[in-house]
């Protein structure tokens, strides 16, 4: 019964957040978003009309590479849903699901440290439900949709200290923003491992925060290999 009330909490406020979304529901967007629909659109063309992986974009300054540009989203977990619903719906659906993902991992990461379930949901806003993930989205930047992963990235690097499995968990975090087109979140997140592990390294004098460190960094180069 708590997951299911903390799911249902979360729903209804990523909803909350994304009422705009509905309310102009087959538009699109303004400033980069007509570029970005161009990078969605193309390979959700190439898989539906010619059932091709998209690796190729032929229809951008004489053709140029799809899959290895850092900003496309053709390995991302819900890219599944364009060929379903087309680009422009798929696209608002995606920033929902997005949302909603870093909202319950914001409530998670409080929880771990001791935050109460009712303040929890303050951190819950803080984290997600704040103006740079807005404004970040309006103008057409769906790079950023990655950020809905850093919870879950910070909960794998803490409980790594004392389970290694946690290692795995947040190598492939930040492997699943590198493939969600957030080539900026990851650079950002990797600093982010790298320091806590230091600091971990020096507070506890050992080398094994430096090896989970090390670790991370190569379970996400090698899960996320065929996009770098």
């Amino acid at each position: 019964r708590p997951r299911f009330l903390v799911g249902l909490v979360s729903l209804i406020l990523s909803l909350l957040y994304c009422f705009p979304i509905f309310v102009t529901w087959c538009n699109w967007g303004i400033r980069d978003w007509d570029q970005h629909f161009f990078y969605l659109e193309v390979p959700r063309l190439t898989v539906t009309n010619y059932h091709q992986f998209p690796l190729w974009n032929p229809y951008y300054c004489g053709g140029f590479p799809m899959l290895a540009n850092p900003q496309s989203r053709v390995l991302a977990p819900t890219f599944f849903l364009y060929p379903l619903l087309g680009t422009v719906a798929a696209s608002k659906i995606d920033i929902i699901l997005h949302v909603f993902v870093g909202v319950v991992g914001a409530y998670y990461l409080a929880r771990m440290h001791g935050v109460s379930k009712i303040s929890s949901l303050a951190v819950m806003a803080v984290a997600m439900l704040n103006g740079f993930y807005a404004h970040a989205l309006t103008a057409g930047m769906p790079p950023f949709l990655s950020i809905s992963y850093v919870p879950w990235l910070i909960i794998g690097v803490a409980k790594s200290r004392r389970d290694l499995r946690f290692m795995w968990v947040s190598g492939a975090i930040l492997a699943i923003m590198f493939l969600d087109g957030g080539h900026y979140t990851v650079v950002l997140a990797a600093m982010f491992v790298g320091v806590y592990y230091l600091i971990e390294a020096v507070c506890q004098r050992s080398w094994r925060p430096l090896f989970l460190a090390a670790g991370v960094i190569v379970i996400c180069f090698g899960l996320a290999a065929v996009k770098f």
